[in-house]
């Protein structure tokens, strides 16, 4: 019997925390160490970047303040907060500098990271990950290599997530409704589909079935 949306689900977000988990230690042991020890003064400018983002959320906050108080209307607040964010630039720019670059290393190591162990962590385990064992579910079909990068990589994540990333930081509302028909059919015919069946199912010939019965549909 094919698997529905809750065990899916629970099966997703188990996998996630692990590979989250996984992507923290390995940036906390290995990738910002190489990156500090390859910026020069990296110790400084990161207290220093401290400071300044207290600064900047101690005055935010002043802000938010007064505009919920109603002594400043939106015209104005939005006005504050970009002449604060200027203010940091010409008043810290090595630091906000560094902090551009350090920002722009975190994210992206995050996000590459975080497609290559799950992706590794799919393939060592041909689908039958950590969470769908707790879920008691398992990966069936025509379960392969090309399968599993279009399941686990392509569909689930490049095809969710990007999609969306991409469409919140361009404002384009066709990436955003790509993104979101392919969550919520997901969800929909998880859920409310006879056979349970999902698009990637269907896509690459495999599909998620209940590790302790089968039926033979």
């Amino acid at each position: 019997m094919n698997a529905g949306f809750f065990r899916r689900a629970l099966a997703l977000v188990t996998d996630f925390i692990c590979i989250i988990a996984i992507v923290v230690a390995t940036f906390q042991l290995v990738a910002r160490p190489i990156y500090a020890r390859r910026t020069d003064n990296f110790n400084e400018l990161h207290a220093q970047y401290q400071e300044v983002q207290e600064l900047y959320r101690v005055q935010l906050i002043e802000i938010e303040d007064a505009f919920f108080d109603g002594d400043i209307d939106e015209e104005e607040r939005e006005l504050r907060r970009r002449n604060l964010q200027e203010s940091l630039y010409e008043d810290y720019p090595e630091v906000m500098e560094f902090r551009d670059v350090y920002e722009g290393f975190v994210w992206f190591y995050h996000a590459f990271a975080f497609l290559v162990f799950h992706t590794l962590y799919m393939l060592a385990l041909k689908g039958h990950s950590l969470g769908r064992r707790l879920a008691r579910i398992r990966l069936a079909g025509q379960v392969n290599v090309l399968s599993i990068l279009l399941r686990e990589l392509f569909w689930k994540y490049l095809l969710w997530v990007i999609a969306v990333l991409f469409a919140a930081a361009t404002g384009s509302l066709w990436l955003l409704l790509i993104g979101m028909t392919s969550v919520f059919a997901d969800v929909f015919m998880s859920m409310l589909t006879h056979n349970r069946k999902i698009l990637r199912d269907y896509l690459t010939g495999t599909r998620v079935i209940l590790d302790d019965i089968v039926y033979p549909f």
